[in-house]
Formats: structure tokens, sequence, C-alpha cells
């Protein structure tokens, strides 16, 4: 409905005249009510590929000068027809070179959807909004228009949404390992390319060659999936087969079929890059395609996250399994605690948390609810480990057993559930493929009250009675000793555990796994107290475990060493068995700088201990690719801590005022700063810290002289600085291992 002219004034000024708007837009925009760009074509009618029909009478209100703006359409008239010519010719070279595109975009167009942009036509249209941008021809484009335009036009798809599958997105193809790492390196590549489809992004995936997948996935299964087991190994073949007939035969895949096998193919990678019997040509080739094929599974959760489908089993798997990867990647980042979330939040979508509810009518499928009870246990087990370490989660959790009721995972074998039937659970004295899984369950629970305690520690509000401490020792030591016989590390369990290897060969990695976590867990209840031990005979017993604990470690390492390297070697290849050598070692120079040896024996064989801690974190360097970078920040701290001094007057947050108040204050050798003093030391600390660190983050670090020069020069300090030197180090551990 056309707006009446407002009343004028006749005695008002010629230039206060105002006029009745007219409509100068396109008969299209008006029917649909879109923001015109008012030159003809307008964009609007350009992307929609539609015929742009000017208003039919432009009326002009009296007295105003029109003259401009006649000039001004000339002008633009002329501009775009300059441009059309031009654009005229770029179209007639795309169409001869690009017609085969075309006509296979126009022949999957449904028959009633608008035809969507090919190549050619995105090429024009481009082109023609950057020569019209670039014009500054026409006076009517002033600032405010163009401002207003730009808030108001409207971006839409050449193609509806709805007829957009999104499964489309990518296609797959398969290639032997060795093709995949020679197109990674091509630039661009081709077998994994990315391309535009009119609208759409088309990202080519390249799976292994069906046989090396097989591979890829035994290697998986025997390594991180023996570890973490939350699938069903002949669910997981008949997958495989089914996704890669699928993909043989044209067919569409389903993307978290895929997630998942992309998943698995990275674990197995990265654990076969060290092993006598391999698919790659070096280690550099399987670390390559392990990164390569982590960012392809996550690339496809992303967009199966987006859509409308139905959270899937297999859905929740791969982001499982693709966070262990990239915590072996990156450790434990913002990227690590996204996708455990994620896990945690898709569990829930599939009401996982209460699917053993008696009023909850579930699957009869009993290998599916067995692998999501497997699923739900690891979750939560994983969350209350965190809890309980130096984290950004540590002293919280997310899953409270209170709110959810699920049944134990049995201790069968994969092969027992196949065969269907009554299934018996199995007692724990009988190894099978879910023994780890079931003890690392047990672990969880008692770290999920270990974080309980942890809580008002972190956050400083309350004090912890030792009497609590020691209670966690006692239920650490009882864990560790009832443990199975296969789990054991002394050597009449060991020869008993020998016939079972056989069959459960990765009762080899496990054992050290289980029992190199429980120290590393046990030296961090105690290590606090390293330092009042020597003081206070209250805390005696705290610095005698946690010396034991770490010193355990280090054997396991030892052990690790010696034994047939094809069994063990996997160890080697995860992140937090690294962050538990070193934190041993620096436990060890710490005790050397507070408690002095008694003898000169004594003191040569400690420094000889340390030594080999050092020692295996170097020969370490070689089997983790991020090695240098989880030790750098840690060793930096350590040198910025051995030249600076803490505040003296600060208080443990594990004692109370009238503990923290009697613990003897033991100064640094007459090294007493004023605060201009201490802000002139940290400035050149500072520099030193720049300076020394651009070499020691080279390939090869000289740990034998650091730590020599760390024990050498900080002999004595004050108790309160070493727990800010230790808290520091817990909340720097970028690699900590769950």
């Amino acid at each position: 409905m056309k707006r009446s002219a407002p009343a004028t004034d006749t005695n008002e000024e010629p230039q206060a005249t105002r006029r009745r708007q007219e409509p100068i837009s396109c008969q299209v925009c008006r029917k649909k009510k879109l923001k015109c760009s008012r030159t003809f074509p307008c964009s609007n009618c350009v992307s929609r590929g539609l015929e742009c029909q000017p208003p039919d009478v432009i009326h002009w209100s009296p007295g105003q000068d029109r003259s401009s703006s006649v000039a001004a359409t000339n002008t633009d008239t002329s501009v775009l027809a300059r441009v059309l010519e031009r654009l005229q010719r770029l179209e007639n070279i795309v169409l001869k070179s690009d017609d085969s595109t075309r006509n296979h975009v126009n022949d999957n167009t449904g028959a009633g959807a608008p035809s969507p942009l090919t190549t050619h036509e995105d090429v024009v249209q481009n082109e023609l909004f950057h020569s019209i941008a670039r014009s500054d021809a026409s006076s009517l484009i002033n600032s405010r228009h163009t401002e207003d335009e730009f808030k108001n036009t409207e971006i839409s798809s050449s193609r509806p949404s709805n007829t957009i599958d999104g499964e489309q997105n990518f296609l797959f193809t398969t290639g032997g390992v060795s093709e995949i790492t020679f197109d990674l390196n091509l630039k661009p590549p081709v077998l994994t390319k990315i391309s535009v489809s009119g609208s759409r992004v088309i990202r080519r995936i390249c799976l292994p060659e069906q046989k090396q997948a097989h591979v890829l996935f035994k290697t998986y299964a025997s390594s991180i999936g023996s570890w973490y087991h939350i699938y069903h190994r002949h669910t997981v073949e008949a997958l495989l087969d089914k996704v890669y007939h699928q993909i043989a035969s044209g067919q569409r895949p389903n993307l978290a079929h895929v997630a998942l096998l992309l998943s698995m193919f990275a674990g197995g990678a990265y654990f076969q890059a060290f092993a006598a019997e391999t698919l790659f040509a070096d280690p550099k080739e399987a670390n390559q395609l392990a990164l390569s094929w982590t960012h392809n599974t996550l690339d496809i959760l992303d967009h199966v996250e987006r859509a409308s489908t139905p959270t899937s089993i297999e859905q929740l798997q791969a982001t499982i399994i693709i966070s262990l990867m990239i915590q072996n990647f990156e450790g434990l980042s913002k990227k690590y605690w996204l996708l455990q979330s994620t896990s945690i939040t898709l569990a829930r979508d599939l009401s996982i948390h209460f699917l053993d509810h008696p009023a909850r009518a579930r699957s009869k499928n009993v290998i599916e609810n067995e692998v999501k009870r497997r699923i739900w246990c690891f979750l939560a087990t994983t969350d209350w480990l965190l809890g309980s370490m130096p984290s950004p989660q540590e002293g919280t959790y997310t899953i409270n057993p209170r709110h959810c009721l699920v049944n134990r995972p049995m201790n069968v074998d994969d092969d027992d559930l196949a065969r269907g039937g009554d299934i018996q659970d199995k007692p724990m004295s009988e190894p099978t493929e879910m023994s780890y899984f079931l003890i690392r369950t047990d672990g969880g629970e008692m770290c999920r009250g270990f974080a309980d305690l942890v809580h008002p520690l972190a956050s400083g509000v309350n004090n912890v009675d030792y009497d609590e401490i020691i209670a966690l020792e006692k239920q650490t030591a009882n864990l560790t000793n009832n443990m199975p016989f296969y789990f054991q590390l002394d050597e009449e369990s060991r020869r008993r555990t020998e016939p079972y290897l056989s069959k459960y060969p990765q009762l080899a990695t496990q054992r050290y796994l289980l029992q190199q976590g429980l120290h590393c867990h046990r030296s961090r209840i105690h290590r606090p107290f390293l330092i009042r031990g020597s003081m206070n005979a209250r805390f005696r017993f705290s610095r005698e475990a946690c010396l034991e604990s770490v010193r355990k470690s280090l054997e396991i390492r030892r052990l690790l060493n010696q034994e047939k390297r094809g069994m063990v070697l996997p160890i080697a290849r995860l992140n937090f068995v690294l962050y538990h050598v070193f934190m041993a070692a620096l436990t060890l120079a710490l005790d050397m700088c507070f408690n002095k040896s008694t003898s000169e024996a004594e003191d040569l064989s400690r420094r000889t201990e340390l030594k080999e801690a050092c020692m295996m974190l170097q020969e370490s360097r070689t089997e983790m690719p991020a090695a240098d970078r989880f030790l750098g920040p840690l060793m930096e701290l350590l040198r910025k801590h051995k030249i600076q001094l803490q505040d003296a007057g600060s208080q443990n947050p594990y004692l109370t005022p009238s503990e923290s108040a009697g613990t003897p204050n033991i100064q640094a050798g007459g090294m007493s700063l004023s605060a201009h003093d201490q802000d002139t030391a940290t400035q050149v600390q500072s520099q030193q810290s720049n300076t020394d660190w651009t070499s020691s983050l080279a390939p090869e670090l000289d740990f034998d002289g650091l730590w020599e020069e760390f024990i050498n020069v900080v002999p004595d300090s004050n108790a309160s600085g070493w727990d800010d030197l230790l808290a520091d180090f817990n909340h720097a551990s970028l690699f900590l291992g769950v």
C-alpha cells in the first residue's frame, strides 16, 4: 500500500521539501521482501538466476533535482554494460572447458528445484560482484546506503538446504598406505583433495586397502583397544567388510561407521610406527598417516554432530577413540576436553547412563548392551581419574554414580559374547580381554574418593586432615595387593602368567600400565609431604611412601626395556609413561636438595639413580614424537624456580595453620631480596629464560648437564616454595595420562 505524501509548508525553504518514497526496488525483491541492490539486474535476482524486473513507474516529487540521479543511472548503466561484456567473454571461455561439469551438476538437480550455480556461474557471479564493488561511478551508493545494504542483504545458497545430501560432502576411496602418504606430500593432493561444487565443499578421504585395514585394526586391538575395550571385535570386523563393500560398489557408507574405522586406523598406525612388522616404510610415514586419519575423523564427526541424524553407538565410539589419540598427540588440550565432554553428552543422549534401570525397556541384543556398559564404565572411570590428577578438572568430576544405573561389565571375552546363549561372568582370578578394563574401573572408583578430598585443597577453602591421606594410602595398598596374579610383577606371578600370554599377549603390557599408574597415584598422594618428612616425624611415612613409589615407577621402566620388545613396545608410545618417569626424576631431585645424604656412598647412589631417570627421559624422545614439546614447559619451570625465591610466608594448604607455623622455615643461604631486587631479578631471569630456551628446545637436550646444574645450584630452599614449584609442575604437565 502506498503512503500518502506528507504535507509541505509553502513557506519553507526548497531544500527542506521531502518527497514521497517511491518503490525503486525490483518486482522480485518487493514480492519476496528482500533488500534490493537497486541496480538492474539486482544481486538477488542474479544469485537466484531469475529475471530482474525493474519498477514499472518511477514518480518524482516536485522540486526534486533529477539531473544527478539521471546521470548516475546512465553512469551505472554504462559501467554495467562494460562489466557484462567482459563477463560474457569470460563465461564463453569457462563454458567451453567446464561444459561436462555443468551437465553433471544439472543432471543431479531435482525437477522442481532451482537450478544450482555451476562452476562457471560461480566465477561469473563473483566477478560481477567484485567489479561492481570496485566501481565508484554511481553517486547513489553513498557510505550510509552501503552500510545499510551490508546489514540487510540476505545471503542465500543457490541450492535449497533440504536438497543437499550431507553425506555427499565426503567422497571415499581406498589405496595403499604408501600411495596415501605420497599423495599427502603432493601440492595439491589428488586422492585427498578438497573441491568445490556449487555451494558445497567436497572432501575426499582415502582409506587403506581392505587387507591393510584388517592389519591396522589388529594392531589397534592389540594396543590401545586392549587397554580401553569399548567395542566388540567381531562386530567391528563385520562393519569393516561392509563399509569396504559399499565403497567398492559405489554406495554411500554411513559416516559414523567410517569415522569409527578411521579412528581405529589412526590408532593402529600410531602404534605400528616402531613395530618389527609394519606396513609403513618408516616411523615418520606412520605418524603422518595417523595424524591425517585423526584429522579426517574429526572432520566427519564435526559434520555428523551438526546434522539432524540421531546419535549412534559408532559415533560415540569414534569420539572416544579419537580423544585418546588427541591425548597422545596434544595432551590434555582444549580439543581433548571438548571430545571428553562430547562423549559423555552423546552417551547420555543414547540413555546409556540408566541402561539397566528396571523400568526401562532396553535392547535384547546382548552384545550391544554389553558394549554400552563398557562405554559408560570407561567414561565414568576416565572422568574420575581426571578429577584426581593435576588438570583443569582437578577436584571435580561430571558423572555422579548416584545419577546413573549401569551394571558392571562382565569379565568375558568377545568370543563368549559372540557365541550367545547364557553367558556366565568369570571370576577375576581368570584372565580375559576385559580384566585390565575392570581393574582400571576399580582404580577409578578409588580416584573418585581422592577427587572429593582434593577439591578443598585445590580451592584453598578447607584443610585436610592428614589421617585422610593415610586412609587413602591404605585403600591404594589394598587395591595393589589384591590385584590378580597376572597383573603382579614379582617373579612368581610372572612365571604363573607365562601360560596365558599365548592367548592374551596384552597382559605383558597391561600389568606394567596398572602398576605404574597405581604407583604414580600413590606418589601423587604423598608428594606434598615429601619435604616435611625430614622435618616432622609425623610426615616421615609420606616421604618414604613417595620415594618408594617413584623408585617402583623407574623399576617398571627398566623391566620394560628387558622384556621382549614386540609385546611391550606400544607402552613406549603412551605419553603418560613419559610423564610418570619425569615426575619420578623430579621427586628424586627435590629429595636430594632437601635431605642430605649421610655418607658419600649414599650420595653417589642417589645421584646415579637420578641420572638413570634422566637417561630414560632422553631415550623416550626417539619413540614419543611430542616428547620435546612435553618436556619443554616442565624443564622451563624447573629453570625458573631454580633462580627465583618463593614467598616464605605462603602456607601449605595441606596443613592446618598451627602445623604450618610449626614447620621449620629453611631460607636459601643469605639470598634475601627486597621488593625492588625481586623485580630486577625477575626481569633478568625472564631475559635469561628467553635466551636459554632457544637452545634448550633444540633436538638434543642436555639432560645430564641440566640436572647436575639443578642439584648443585639449589642446595636449599623453603618448604612452601617447593610446594609452589610442585603445583606449577602439576598444572604445566600437558601430557598427563589416564
